[in-house]
């Protein structure tokens, strides 16, 4: 099936929609069962429904009320490229950053990938030392 700009980009925001929710099974429900979820900060990688819903339940266990804005969302055949700002409290522990109950925002893209109507990969970029001089883990 091929899908229009029009419906990639409603995907999309759709997507960055679900965040809103802190539902993993939510957010998990954009990707097709064998995709690739990166955060390129943290060097992590998650395949699969679980690995996405694994990767929300550990934003969500560190940022209680982590919330992502987009900015922009650049569209082509089968691809996308977004811009976005998170933004929360770092509340609880994330690995290898102990929790600091202090704000923070943060500006970051993505490349993404879809198959159909499913995003098949989706790459995360951002500063984690924005992050962690924000969240006092670093100056």
């Amino acid at each position: 099936m091929t899908i229009s700009r029009e419906q990639i980009a409603s995907t999309i925001q759709s997507y960055y929609q679900a965040w809103g929710t802190g539902d993993p099974q939510q957010v998990a429900a954009f990707f097709t069962a064998d995709c690739v979820f990166e955060d390129l900060a943290f060097a992590a990688r998650f395949e699969g429904h679980a690995g996405v819903r694994q990767f929300v339940e550990i934003t969500f266990a560190g940022v209680p009320d982590f919330s992502i804005t987009p900015t922009a969302v650049v569209v082509d055949e089968g691809q996308a490229a977004a811009a976005w700002t998170m933004t929360g409290t770092h509340a609880g522990d994330l690995p290898g950053l102990p929790a600091t109950s202090k704000p923070f925002t943060v500006r970051a893209s993505s490349i993404i990938e879809l198959q159909d109507d499913r995003i098949r990969r989706i790459v995360d970029y951002w500063s984690p030392l924005d992050f962690m001089r924000q969240v006092g883990l670093a100056k």
